[in-house]
């Protein structure tokens, strides 16, 4: 537990000075401590079933530790494998698939996700396709942030915290990296001249989104309001 708090404070106080190869180690660091971590403690659950509260615990500082890490590292290029190596090891074991193919991951790794609308040079990563288990489907980590608008187990809190990411994706404009990181799985964006990335990722999830904002909307009878965001994000 310590070691993620290590990395979280050397990503937040040491982030101006750090150079490209300090990030990348710390990157690394910072992901191969995060699948010991999981892989010893899923060992330990077999025969110790009541530390699965630690286990909580350990996944809600390594993905606090991976939001201070991504946070400083937007400036530089991430390699195919440390992309790779950070979906396969640490997202695909965390991503539950309900009977219904509907996906959904741990609310930390939620919450992770939702840091990388606010940087527009970490977009991409919510087109990081991530693979069922069997391998024959294949969700965008947006995709799967917007399923999870439909969820009875994420709270109406959460839920809006969602509503927020998508409005930051909708507004902010792209920033120009250096150049792309190759030999990644990505979901393509549709190809709409004027449009931002943000925007064009949103899109192919406007279903999902239009559901959640009509069964918000209060019936007739209700004295709440309709929420402003809600309109906001139609608007836009």
């Amino acid at each position: 537990m310590d070691c993620f708090r290590s990395i979280s404070l050397i990503a937040t106080v040491l982030s101006p000075v750090l150079t490209n190869a300090q990030k990348q180690l710390l990157f690394r660091v910072c992901l191969a401590a995060a699948l010991l971590s999981r892989l010893a403690m899923e060992n330990l659950l077999v025969d110790q079933p009541y530390l699965v509260k630690r286990l909580r615990e350990l996944r809600r500082l390594a993905c606090s530790a991976f939001k201070e890490v991504f946070h400083v590292c937007q400036n530089r290029m991430f390699e195919a494998d440390e992309i790779n190596a950070f979906l396969v090891y640490i997202i695909v074991p965390q991503c539950i698939f309900h009977d219904d193919g509907s996906p959904e991951v741990p609310l930390n790794f939620l919450r992770l996700f939702l840091s990388w609308t606010s940087i527009p040079k970490l977009f991409y990563l919510l087109r990081l396709q991530v693979p069922s288990i069997s391998g024959t489907v294949s969700h965008s980590v947006l995709s799967i942030v917007c399923s999870m608008l439909a969820s009875k187990s994420v709270s109406k809190l959460v839920k809006e915290k969602i509503i927020d990411g998508l409005l930051s994706l909708l507004t902010l404009a792209d920033e120009v990296m250096s150049g792309p990181v190759v030999d990644i799985n990505l979901a393509k964006l549709p190809e709409i001249p004027g449009l931002n990335s943000g925007t064009s990722m949103v899109l192919p999830e406007l279903p999902k989104l239009l559901v959640f904002i009509f069964d918000s909307l209060p019936v007739q009878g209700e004295s709440r309001k309709l929420n402003t965001k809600h309109l906001e994000v139609l608007n836009r």
